[in-house]
């Protein structure tokens, strides 16, 4: 792993959506910082703010004794990689799957609710990963600088 990926500005929040006003300007300064333009500063703290909503309402509930959701941003050359984890347990992520199969219908699960924070911050970044991981669920995601705002 090279230095770059190692440099990681943290946030660790309650579980509380009264925070994200706090990580909205955390995540704007760092973008600043970074020399991201206006469009890719606002599609960057849409998508950190509905990552920090999705692991509110999906992750531990609010008196489990692990609520907290930490979001690591990783600043590089070319693109922020953002991570926001929380202890829940997640979701099976063949339900993101289904909805964009060809006949959805077939699926098992409510598609009217499920996974559609997912595409729109999919949408809104260059790359959206969503795993499991050993202590809880864990999005990734990544915004590439564009070039012509490289220096600016």
């Amino acid at each position: 792993m090279s230095e770059e990926q190692n440099k990681c500005l943290m946030l660790t929040l309650p579980n509380d959506p009264v925070y994200a006003v706090l990580l909205r300007k955390f995540v704007t300064w760092v973008a600043m910082m970074e020399h991201f333009d206006v469009k890719a500063i606002e599609d960057i703290e849409w998508a950190v703010d509905e990552a920090f909503t999705n692991a509110l309402q999906h992750g531990v509930p609010a008196g489990a004794g692990l609520e907290v959701v930490t979001i690591c941003i990783y600043p590089k050359t070319d693109s922020l990689e953002i991570t926001v984890h929380d202890a829940g347990d997640g979701f099976d992520p063949e339900i993101i799957k289904c909805r964009h199969e060809e006949d959805a219908r077939d699926c098992e699960f409510d598609l009217a609710e499920c996974g559609r924070g997912l595409d729109l911050i999919a949408a809104s970044m260059d790359d959206l990963q969503y795993d499991r991981v050993p202590d809880g669920t864990r999005v990734r995601m990544v915004k590439h600088r564009r070039k012509d705002a490289e220096g600016a």
